[in-house]
């Protein structure tokens, strides 16, 4: 059937159905905006949608899963940097810390490490997450790579032996508070709750108690900085998003890692995501053939991890 055609089809429907039930005005003024709903359709002709998802799945069928080594020797080499939301306050606090100071001093909101440097830093948000943190770990010690697991105090609790396994193959353990509830949303008391159990699970683990901290979503009000000060710890947040959460395919999230990385990049990657651990290797690969080194964040950002 034509736009036009539904457009009067459905006018009239819609007309009567309305009138009967609300009154002849109703049905008047509904019967005139199916007309109008017709006549917009008509712009868009059938055959054109059709077209369009032939294409594309004519595109989709064209892609046969390569290999890892010949996916990797396909990254882009130079792309710009893709960064986080500029529209956040955690962005505009960040911007102030591009030039990391040279002391210890705790309370720095930090995104990157120096821009100078041809190191980046990977680091996993939300975990432990059971099968698929195993798998992740499993890829970074094939790789003899060192991370940076940011992990919520909920998961945390509940799985103790895998915080272990993630501390005993030498990662670092960040805190990504317990709930993953966004610190605008929370009182300072909640944020100083959310992150102390998440540190109570670390150190009972390690003895240690964090120093990094990562909001949730990356967003939180400018007042929990001096919050965050106050405890001894710094907020890092990340300069290059892999949107692993989001799906997608293992070649497609390492495509983006690998092209969005700058020197003293920090990378954000989730190991409770399905295809985090299938797009690692790409990703690691991918990184070396730019000639990035990967290190820990204490090491990206010359700052303790612990405290």
């Amino acid at each position: 059937m034509s736009g036009i055609g539904f457009g009067i089809g459905f006018g009239i429907g819609f007309g009567i159905g309305f009138g009967i039930r609300f009154g002849i005005g109703f049905g008047i003024r509904f019967g005139i905006l199916g007309l109008i709903a017709g006549a917009c359709v008509a712009d868009v002709p059938s055959d054109v949608i059709a077209e369009s998802h032939a294409a594309q799945r004519d595109e989709a069928q064209s892609v046969t899963p390569p290999t890892i080594a010949t996916r990797a020797a396909r990254l882009p080499d130079v792309v710009p940097a893709i960064t986080y939301d500029p529209f956040t306050p955690a962005a505009v606090l960040a911007d102030r810390e591009l030039d990391l100071p040279p002391s210890f001093e705790a309370g720095a909101v930090l995104h990157r490490g120096r821009p100078d440097d041809r190191v980046v830093a990977l680091t996993f948000d939300d975990g432990p997450g059971g099968v698929t943190t195993r798998r992740v770990l499993r890829v970074l010690g094939d790789h003899g790579v060192r991370a940076t697991f940011f992990v919520l105090g909920a998961n945390a609790e509940r799985q103790p032996k895998l915080l272990a396994a993630i501390a005993n193959a030498g990662h670092e353990l960040g805190n990504h508070a317990s709930s993953h509830t966004s610190f605008r949303s929370l009182f300072p008391s909640q944020i100083h709750a959310e992150l102390d159990q998440t540190a109570d699970a670390i150190e009972s683990v390690t003895g240690l108690r964090p120093r990094f901290v990562r909001p949730p979503f990356g967003r939180f009000p400018p007042s929990s900085v001096d919050l965050i000060r106050e405890r001894g710890e710094d907020i890092v947040l990340w300069s290059v998003d892999a949107n692993d959460w989001a799906g997608g395919s293992a070649e497609s999230i390492a495509q983006g890692v690998v092209a969005a990385a700058q020197p003293g990049a920090v990378l954000l990657m989730h190991d409770t995501a399905p295809h985090t651990a299938d797009a690692l290797p790409l990703v690691i690969a991918g990184l070396t053939k730019r000639g990035f080194t990967i290190v820990p964040l204490s090491e990206l950002l010359a700052r303790p991890a612990f405290r």
